[in-house]
């Protein structure tokens, strides 16, 4: 993929999620007058959890904010401190993460499918409905290009890099403690197992984790605070089929049955989309 190609995609996605802010503020909200436009593109990036590592971002952690993981307010606190305003700060960081995601998304891409293919995933991956996320004030942007980074360096068999970058992924998000097993995967693919220097690295993954355990020790008293704070979001540990269950239970209360009928005919419908996927040719 040329340079164009990627720009193309990166301001194509750029340009949508600016419109959909406009047009959201004229014929919804009406917070801001139509021509406060970078008002308006602004606050269409800066919703729900947004506020939260702005805040974090500006007066540290306290109990409730534990269950944001710290790399990307880090960040956000870092270019605050340099004068920019937390907000601009975050869309920033968020959107040049992206530029980096279409670049690393299509290089890996084209490792293992023909360059037509890699473009046409690259394009859909820019302009997937919920990619609006990769642009707004989230660890989404951070996390993936983090992620895509591990996966390209495990694949080129740099694995202090990959090691680095796996790290980085587990304090931008819980989930990123997991690339420790196609991490470890890779490795013994490459190594047939063999323990040596750089495994260690590999393994330095969860260290993400466990650094921020350590912090919130010292911070908070509590090792397990990014856990324990997940009941001021009524969230707690459930089987998938607990939650499939209590959302059939919701559609036939009609209890918040619009948004639930969505969600799950949208997650119906991706795994449907896997298992059909599943021995497809490349």
């Amino acid at each position: 993929m040329n340079w164009r190609q990627l720009a193309a995609i990166y301001f194509t996605h750029q340009f949508l999620i600016a419109l959909a802010s406009y047009l959201a503020n004229i014929f919804f909200s009406n917070q801001f007058a139509p021509h406060q436009i970078s008002a308006i593109l602004i606050q269409g990036l800066n919703q729900w959890d947004a506020g939260w590592y702005t805040r974090i971002a500006q007066h540290g952690y306290d109990g409730q904010a534990a269950a944001f993981f710290p790399l990307y307010p880090l960040l956000i606190h870092l270019l605050y401190r340099l004068g920019l305003p937390a907000t601009v700060a975050g869309i920033l960081i968020s959107n040049l993460s992206l530029a980096g995601i279409l670049y690393l998304f299509f290089r890996l891409a084209a490792l293992d499918y023909d360059r037509r293919t890699a473009v046409k995933g690259t394009w859909y991956l820019g302009l997937f409905p919920t990619s609006f996320f990769l642009s707004a004030v989230y660890t989404e942007s951070l996390y993936l290009l983090l992620a895509l980074l591990t996966f390209f360096f495990l694949r080129r068999r740099r694995w202090a890099a990959a090691g680095a970058c796996g790290l980085l992924a587990a304090a931008t998000r819980n989930v990123g403690v997991f690339l420790a097993l196609p991490a470890l995967w890779e490795y013994r693919q490459a190594t047939g197992g063999k323990i040596s220097k750089e495994l260690f690295f590999v393994a330095a993954i969860p260290l993400g984790l466990l650094f921020f355990m350590a912090y919130l020790k010292v911070k908070l008293g509590n090792p397990l605070a990014f856990w324990t704070a997940q009941h001021f979001w009524e969230r707690d540990f459930a089987w998938p089929w607990e939650s499939l269950a209590q959302a059939a239970r919701h559609l036939w209360e009609r209890r918040s049955f619009s948004n639930t009928l969505g969600d799950r005919f949208f997650t119906s419908l991706a795994v449907v989309l896997f298992l059909l996927s599943l021995g497809k040719e490349r």
